[in-house]
């Protein structure tokens, strides 16, 4: 019953359902129950109104005695509702008509909401019921992140929980189960129904903490079971014997030396092929660590074997920098850019190109795991920036061919004992050297009130021809946010760099926008670039020589790592300068202070870990390791990680895969698959 279509269930007709299905990927009853709300407030303390509080959320029950629309300007419903001990006004400021109607004179009603004393007790937009259902009032209610086209179609958290409440009552079983209650009894005796139950209806607080770790043991046990499949299959062995000579004459052909880490991966790497092993590997490199130097080593070595690659990265933008960076560094070889901005008949050319054999190298895009993009002999898959993929995009390539190397590349460093946890599936390598002659970046931090000073630095260097960031974590101005925006702070800096261009750059942009901004900026058209974190990944600027990151107690250390690499890519003394709020306390101020301490990228992520307290953005969760994950949280949940590893690991050793399915509930079966 739970892979029924949601337009089974009441209040959601056919127009309903395509909006669950396009805006939220619900299109059964199991995705809805599985739906996380991202909050929880508790109304279930029951008063009288005379005991009501200033700033307490509390729940009654009176009657209605008046009603009118009031206000001046800006016109507003007040209701009074009495019971025997007093009387409270109740406000809305939208929806007169239907809320006029539905607590009209005399009408019986249970309240729930945020009381306000002045001047009397008041309630602005309360959960009210008519019939004392408790669905929306009177206990601990969950709050739902429901996208604008939904909310403009009426669909509010108080219809979600209407809808989810009949989906639990006509469809799930408290003793709906999947495969892991044997497993799970070190955390919980919850059963998936039960879990599922208590995440939207929770009875007390506790349930809330208990439901989230029981979800999220379900996640990272298959996520776990899908990467240790994916290890199994990787015991395929193919030999491709003569490839240590093309090493060596790979290494030969380059214009710098290597440094010892990429000279001991590329070899270790290329004997693997030699020895006829598959490769699923993970290469984990600093900010200019030379992990590019190495993937290219081993498309040189498969092309002079007549094998192809594919050499996939997540923006258009970095995918061109690869290619430009791969066509220098193997002149011979013959390499293919195909991005979604390629042109139709330049498109028809790679593809033939590629399905003829005569493209050794494909560069590109999401565009590279297309149906219609077939390779004649794909040997080698190296995915940049991996982490910005999904899990099964990861390996989509592998399906291009038969025994397909992977080499996936990071260079968002993440502590070693949860990289082999997270990746469990592949090897580990580490790039930790960086190239001979590449001038460290100097940080400095600037209080929020030394902003003039920093400012004539800046201009400064920009006076001297070379270039400068300013990166902000917001895009548009809002009104609850004391953070600078993007448009904002860009008009704020061509007042004050009045004989500077500066462009703009942010991720609601489209991409050709951002390709036109980026390359307008590489070729030195604009002295001032400002920002979002879109500039996290791939962007290859020497002439960007200073680098201001606003607000960066609002980022993780991972990230402010990343973002202070674009910069320092030249031959030039460059400099990351973060420029914090006054008033953030001491604590978040020496987290911060670990990028002044330290340039190693696993240093600091080590340090992230360590120091990040709960309920604080991470650099690893805002680079999207998270990403997969509803309930599971890879940094907080480690305990948990390592057992599902295990309980998973011996699931694989005992049971065939198609066992597994055949005793995996639905929801599972649609991820492993």
């Amino acid at each position: 019953m739970l892979d029924d279509p949601i337009v089974v269930l009441p209040s959601v007709g056919a127009k309903r359902a395509a909006l669950f299905s396009d805006f939220m990927g619900v299109n059964c009853v199991e995705d809805l129950l599985f739906i996380r709300p991202y909050k929880y407030v508790d109304l279930s303390s029951n008063k009288l109104i005379e005991q009501c509080l200033d700033g307490e959320y509390i729940t009654l029950k009176g009657t209605v005695t008046s009603s009118r629309i009031t206000g001046g300007s800006r016109k507003f419903l007040e209701i009074t509702v009495s019971d025997h001990s007093g009387s409270i006004k109740v406000l809305f400021f939208g929806g007169f008509k239907y809320h006029g109607e539905q607590l009209s004179l005399d009408t019986e009603v249970v309240l729930s909401g945020k009381v306000s004393r002045r001047g009397g007790p008041v309630m602005v937009h309360p959960e009210y019921e008519l019939n004392d259902s408790s669905v929306n009032t009177g206990r601990i209610l969950p709050y739902y992140s429901i996208p604008g086209a939904m909310k403009d179609k009426g669909v509010s958290s108080k219809v979600m929980r209407k809808i989810i409440k009949h989906a639990c009552e006509d469809h799930l079983s408290a003793e709906y189960d999947d495969i892991l209650s044997d497993y799970y009894s070190s955390f919980s005796d919850l059963t998936l129904g039960k879990a599922l139950y208590l995440n939207h209806f929770p009875m007390e607080l506790s349930d809330i903490v208990k439901v989230r770790e029981r979800l999220a043991f379900s996640e990272l046990f298959f996520l776990q079971i899908l990467v240790l499949h994916q290890k199994k299959l990787s015991s395929i062995t193919t030999a491709c014997s003569g490839i240590d000579l093309h090493i060596n004459e790979f290494i030969s052909l380059l214009p710098f030396t290597l440094t010892k880490d990429q000279n001991k991966v590329l070899k270790s790497l290329s004997a693997d092929i030699a020895n006829g092993k598959v490769l699923n590997n993970l290469l984990q490199g600093d900010v200019g660590s030379g992990k590019t130097a190495v993937a290219a080593g081993l498309c040189y070595v498969l092309a002079k074997k007549k094998k192809q690659s594919a050499f996939m990265a997540p923006t258009s933008l970095l995918a061109r920098q690869h290619y430009e960076t791969l066509t220098k560094m193997l002149p011979d070889i013959n390499i293919a850019l195909l991005t979604g901005a390629t042109k139709p008949r330049e498109r028809e050319q790679i593809l033939f190109g590629l399905e003829s054999g005569s493209v050794d190298v494909a560069v590109g895009t999401h565009a590279l795991i297309q149906n219609t993009v077939s390779f004649k002999d794909l040997s080698l898959a190296v995915i940049d920036e991996q982490h910005r993929f999904g899990i099964q995009q990861r390996y989509a390539l592998r399906k291009k061919s038969q025994s397909v190397h992977l080499l996936s590349m990071s260079a968002t460093p993440i502590p070693r004992s949860l990289a082999l946890t997270l990746y469990g599936d592949m090897e580990v390598s580490f790039l930790k050297q960086k190239p001979a002659g590449r001038i460290p970046v100097k940080t400095v931090l600037i209080p929020e009130s030394r902003t003039e000073a920093m400012y004539r630095s800046v201009e400064k260097y920009i006076n001297l021809g070379q270039q400068c960031f300013f990166v902000l974590p917001l895009i548009e101005a809002n009104e609850d946010s004391e953070l600078s925006s993007v448009e904002e702070y860009s008009e704020k800096l061509n007042k004050r760099f009045k004989n500077h261009k500066i462009s703009v750059l942010h991720g609601k942009m489209k991409g050709e926008e951002k390709e036109k901004v980026m390359n307008d900026f590489l070729e030195k058209s604009s002295s001032i670039l400002v920002s979002t974190t879109v500039i996290e990944v791939g962007i290859d600027v020497p002439n960007a020589t200073v680098i201001v990151i606003l607000h960066p107690e609002r980022f993780g250390l991972a990230q402010l790592h990343q973002l202070r690499g674009r910069v320092g890519r030249g031959n030039l003394p460059s400099f990351c300068v973060l420029c914090y709020n006054d008033s953030i306390p001491e604590t978040t101020l020496k987290r911060i202070n670990v990028l002044a301490e330290s340039d190693d990228g696993f240093y600091i992520a080590e340090k992230d870990l360590e120091m990040r307290g709960a309920g604080e953005i991470t650099g690893l969760l805002q680079s999207g390791f998270n990403s997969d994950f509803v309930y599971a949280d890879i940094i907080n949940d480690r305990e948990i990680l390592l057992i599902a590893r295990e309980k998973a690991q011996i699931e694989i050793d005992n049971s065939s895969t198609n066992e597994f399915k055949d005793n995996m509930n639905n929801r599972y079966l649609r991820i492993i698959s």
